[in-house]
């Protein structure tokens, strides 16, 4: 190896490899819901995964697969080469964040989290309550919500977002951007998209 970047990127590739191909019979909005799924599902079984995926750009074979295969995906339902490429981004960015979010600071062994998870709820619920009434009212909630459940309410959020943006549409132009959405794209100032995942 030439160096460290070349190895996460190896080992990246490597991670993905486990990731099945798309079903391209399939709707695209199943095929990009299958497709987060299953990251999400690869990332987990790997220690670090999802740091390494953040860290690296996506260029071995098994990354470029995948990438082909939501691109195409998304081209084929009718999405602009733009809307294509940030839809893309975003979902990666969703993925990868979740995951990242699930697993840094947490314990691996379930007897560790639960305990973890105990003590959050109870400093929740010690909170000033005239202060913090809807965080104590929902202490229970917040901490006992499955991840599942919040990944699957995320990509979907998504996915009806990037939806009706296609509905809303009616040809393969792009819809006119909204004063608003402007205004957050030139303050942004973020790195550099990478496409998924």
């Amino acid at each position: 190896m030439s160096d460290k970047r070349e190895l996460l990127a190896l080992m990246a590739d490597a991670i993905c490899a486990a990731i099945p191909d798309l079903d391209h019979s399939k709707p695209w909005r199943e095929q990009a819901e299958t497709m987060a799924l299953q990251v999400r599902r690869v990332l987990m079984a790997h220690r670090d995964g999802a740091r390494v995926l953040a860290a690296t750009p996506p260029v071995g074979p098994h990354r470029l697969r995948l990438n082909e295969q939501v691109l195409r995906a998304l081209v084929s339902a009718g999405f602009s080469p733009e809307k294509t490429a940030d839809a893309s981004f975003v979902m990666n960015s969703h993925v990868v964040g979740f995951v990242l979010d699930e697993t840094l600071g947490s314990p691996r062994d379930t007897g560790s989290a639960k305990r973890m998870r105990e003590e959050v709820r109870r400093w929740f619920k010690s909170l000033p309550k005239e202060r913090y009434p809807t965080l104590v009212s929902l202490a229970d909630e917040l901490i006992d919500a499955p991840a599942d459940r919040r990944f699957a309410l995320g990509i979907r959020a998504l996915l009806d977002g990037l939806e009706l943006r296609l509905s809303r549409k009616g040809s393969r132009s792009a819809a006119p951007i909204k004063p608003e959405e402007r205004s957050i794209e030139r303050s942004s100032g973020s790195r550099e998209p990478r496409p998924a995942p």
